[in-house]
Protein backbone atom coordinates (compact mmCIF):
# COMPACT_ATOMS: atom_id res chain seq x y z
CA UNK A 1 0.00 0.00 0.00
CA UNK A 2 1.07 3.49 -1.03
CA UNK A 3 0.07 6.03 1.64
CA UNK A 4 1.03 9.73 3.26
CA UNK A 5 2.90 9.09 6.96
CA UNK A 6 2.59 12.94 6.95
CA UNK A 7 1.32 15.27 4.62
CA UNK A 8 3.73 15.09 1.78
CA UNK A 9 5.65 12.01 2.66
CA UNK A 10 5.13 9.16 0.82
CA UNK A 11 5.02 5.73 2.25
CA UNK A 12 4.67 2.13 1.08
CA UNK A 13 4.03 -0.56 3.28
CA UNK A 14 2.72 -4.19 2.75
CA UNK A 15 -0.29 -6.22 4.66
CA UNK A 16 -1.54 -9.31 4.55
CA UNK A 17 -5.00 -9.51 6.37
CA UNK A 18 -6.72 -6.70 6.28
CA UNK A 19 -6.62 -2.75 5.87
CA UNK A 20 -8.96 -0.56 6.63
CA UNK A 21 -10.10 3.27 7.03
CA UNK A 22 -13.40 4.99 9.14
CA UNK A 23 -14.19 3.64 13.08
CA UNK A 24 -10.84 1.39 13.42
CA UNK A 25 -8.11 3.84 13.43
CA UNK A 26 -10.79 5.06 16.60
CA UNK A 27 -10.95 1.86 17.93
CA UNK A 28 -7.33 0.82 17.81
CA UNK A 29 -6.22 4.37 19.53
CA UNK A 30 -8.83 3.42 22.35
CA UNK A 31 -7.78 -0.22 22.96
CA UNK A 32 -3.95 0.92 22.69
CA UNK A 33 -4.69 4.04 24.94
CA UNK A 34 -6.44 1.76 27.33
CA UNK A 35 -9.38 4.48 27.27
CA UNK A 36 -12.09 1.28 27.09
CA UNK A 37 -10.17 -0.74 29.75
CA UNK A 38 -11.74 1.08 32.63
CA UNK A 39 -15.40 -0.46 31.90
CA UNK A 40 -13.79 -3.75 32.35
CA UNK A 41 -13.58 -5.51 36.06
CA UNK A 42 -9.90 -5.94 37.41
CA UNK A 43 -10.60 -9.89 37.96
CA UNK A 44 -11.38 -10.74 34.12
CA UNK A 45 -8.08 -12.98 33.07
CA UNK A 46 -5.77 -11.02 30.45
CA UNK A 47 -7.10 -13.13 26.86
CA UNK A 48 -10.67 -12.40 27.83
CA UNK A 49 -9.52 -8.78 28.76
CA UNK A 50 -8.36 -8.11 25.58
CA UNK A 51 -11.65 -8.87 24.08
CA UNK A 52 -13.85 -7.36 26.77
CA UNK A 53 -11.21 -4.30 25.89
CA UNK A 54 -11.56 -4.14 22.04
CA UNK A 55 -15.37 -4.27 22.25
CA UNK A 56 -15.69 -1.77 24.74
CA UNK A 57 -13.64 0.46 22.36
CA UNK A 58 -15.69 -0.43 19.74
CA UNK A 59 -19.12 0.63 21.91
CA UNK A 60 -17.73 3.74 22.66
CA UNK A 61 -16.40 4.70 18.94
CA UNK A 62 -19.95 3.88 17.14
CA UNK A 63 -21.41 5.94 19.30
CA UNK A 64 -19.21 9.08 19.02
CA UNK A 65 -18.35 9.04 15.24
CA UNK A 66 -19.33 10.12 12.21
CA UNK A 67 -19.00 8.55 8.71
CA UNK A 68 -16.23 9.68 6.10
CA UNK A 69 -16.66 11.20 2.84
CA UNK A 70 -14.01 9.59 0.43
CA UNK A 71 -13.35 9.04 -3.16
CA UNK A 72 -12.74 5.78 -3.91
CA UNK A 73 -11.48 4.27 -7.37
CA UNK A 74 -11.82 0.43 -7.68
CA UNK A 75 -9.56 -1.11 -10.41
CA UNK A 76 -10.57 1.20 -13.93
CA UNK A 77 -13.95 1.47 -12.64
CA UNK A 78 -15.04 5.57 -12.49
CA UNK A 79 -14.42 7.50 -9.09
CA UNK A 80 -17.43 7.45 -6.74
CA UNK A 81 -17.87 9.53 -3.74
CA UNK A 82 -18.86 7.27 -0.78
CA UNK A 83 -19.83 8.31 2.86
CA UNK A 84 -18.38 5.38 4.99
CA UNK A 85 -18.58 4.22 8.69
CA UNK A 86 -15.95 1.77 7.86
CA UNK A 87 -13.86 0.92 4.61
CA UNK A 88 -12.07 -2.38 4.17
CA UNK A 89 -9.44 -3.67 2.06
CA UNK A 90 -9.32 -7.31 3.21
CA UNK A 91 -6.93 -10.00 1.91
CA UNK A 92 -8.08 -12.15 4.65
CA UNK A 93 -11.39 -12.78 6.44
CA UNK A 94 -10.89 -11.95 10.09
CA UNK A 95 -9.68 -8.51 11.72
CA UNK A 96 -10.35 -6.51 15.00
CA UNK A 97 -11.04 -8.98 17.43
CA UNK A 98 -12.33 -11.92 15.51
CA UNK A 99 -14.79 -10.40 13.43
CA UNK A 100 -15.21 -12.01 10.17
CA UNK A 101 -15.22 -9.24 8.11
CA UNK A 102 -14.88 -10.64 4.48
CA UNK A 103 -16.40 -13.89 5.22
CA UNK A 104 -16.05 -14.85 0.97
CA UNK A 105 -12.42 -13.58 1.17
CA UNK A 106 -9.78 -15.78 0.07
CA UNK A 107 -5.57 -15.51 0.82
CA UNK A 108 -4.94 -16.57 -2.78
CA UNK A 109 -7.31 -15.30 -5.24
CA UNK A 110 -5.09 -12.32 -6.17
CA UNK A 111 -8.11 -9.96 -5.04
CA UNK A 112 -8.84 -7.89 -2.59
CA UNK A 113 -12.36 -7.96 -1.41
CA UNK A 114 -13.49 -4.71 -0.40
CA UNK A 115 -16.23 -4.23 2.52
CA UNK A 116 -17.95 -0.78 2.94
CA UNK A 117 -20.07 0.26 5.70
CA UNK A 118 -21.63 3.21 4.76
CA UNK A 119 -24.05 5.58 6.86
CA UNK A 120 -25.77 3.49 9.45
CA UNK A 121 -26.65 4.93 12.60
CA UNK A 122 -25.35 3.67 15.54
CA UNK A 123 -27.76 2.18 16.89
CA UNK A 124 -28.38 0.38 13.62
CA UNK A 125 -24.39 -0.66 13.70
CA UNK A 126 -24.50 -1.93 17.03
CA UNK A 127 -27.88 -3.69 17.06
CA UNK A 128 -26.32 -5.74 13.75
CA UNK A 129 -22.74 -6.38 15.51
CA UNK A 130 -22.87 -9.80 15.66
CA UNK A 131 -23.18 -10.31 12.15
CA UNK A 132 -20.00 -8.89 11.66
CA UNK A 133 -18.52 -11.68 14.19
CA UNK A 134 -20.58 -14.30 11.54
CA UNK A 135 -19.68 -12.74 8.50
CA UNK A 136 -23.65 -12.05 7.94
CA UNK A 137 -23.52 -8.45 7.32
CA UNK A 138 -23.14 -8.29 3.95
CA UNK A 139 -26.85 -8.83 3.43
CA UNK A 140 -27.49 -5.51 4.98
CA UNK A 141 -28.63 -2.64 3.04
CA UNK A 142 -25.88 -0.30 4.12
CA UNK A 143 -23.14 -3.30 3.37
CA UNK A 144 -20.86 -3.41 -0.12
CA UNK A 145 -18.89 -5.76 -1.01
CA UNK A 146 -16.66 -5.78 -4.59
CA UNK A 147 -13.49 -7.27 -5.67
CA UNK A 148 -10.84 -5.75 -7.18
CA UNK A 149 -6.52 -5.73 -7.47
CA UNK A 150 -6.45 -2.19 -6.67
CA UNK A 151 -7.92 0.88 -4.69
CA UNK A 152 -7.15 4.56 -4.70
CA UNK A 153 -8.52 6.39 -1.86
CA UNK A 154 -8.87 10.09 -0.59
CA UNK A 155 -10.61 11.98 1.30
CA UNK A 156 -13.30 14.63 -0.30
CA UNK A 157 -11.99 17.46 1.84
CA UNK A 158 -8.11 17.17 0.98
CA UNK A 159 -6.85 18.89 4.28
CA UNK A 160 -9.08 16.35 6.25
CA UNK A 161 -7.45 13.86 7.78
CA UNK A 162 -8.28 10.25 7.43
CA UNK A 163 -5.93 7.69 9.12
CA UNK A 164 -5.29 4.17 7.60
CA UNK A 165 -4.18 1.09 9.56
CA UNK A 166 -2.80 -1.70 8.42
CA UNK A 167 -2.79 -5.35 10.51
CA UNK A 168 -3.99 -3.36 13.46
CA UNK A 169 -1.39 -1.04 13.24
CA UNK A 170 -2.57 2.74 12.42
CA UNK A 171 -0.13 3.93 9.75
CA UNK A 172 -1.22 6.63 7.79
CA UNK A 173 -3.70 8.45 6.26
CA UNK A 174 -5.26 9.17 2.94
CA UNK A 175 -4.42 9.17 -0.25
CA UNK A 176 -3.87 5.62 -0.22
CA UNK A 177 -3.32 3.13 -3.24
CA UNK A 178 -3.90 -0.62 -2.05
CA UNK A 179 -2.75 -2.88 -4.55
CA UNK A 180 -2.68 -6.47 -4.66
CA UNK A 181 0.84 -8.24 -5.65
CA UNK A 182 -0.48 -12.08 -6.79
CA UNK A 183 1.56 -14.95 -5.28
CA UNK A 184 4.12 -12.13 -3.26
CA UNK A 185 4.35 -14.23 -0.38
CA UNK A 186 6.02 -17.97 -0.31
CA UNK A 187 5.10 -19.91 2.85
CA UNK A 188 6.64 -23.33 4.06
CA UNK A 189 4.28 -25.38 5.73
CA UNK A 190 6.36 -28.48 7.69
Amino acid sequence: MAFSSRPGSPNTRFFINVASFGMSTTVLDKTASGQAKKWIPGFAPRKLSSKLSYAAATVQTTLSSTPTEVHVQLDEQPDRRLRVAEFCVANARYYGGAMKIAPDAKLDDGQFDIITIGDASAFRILANSPRLYFGAHLRMNEVTHALAKQVVARPVKKDEEVRVELDGEVLGRLPATFQIIPLALRVRCP
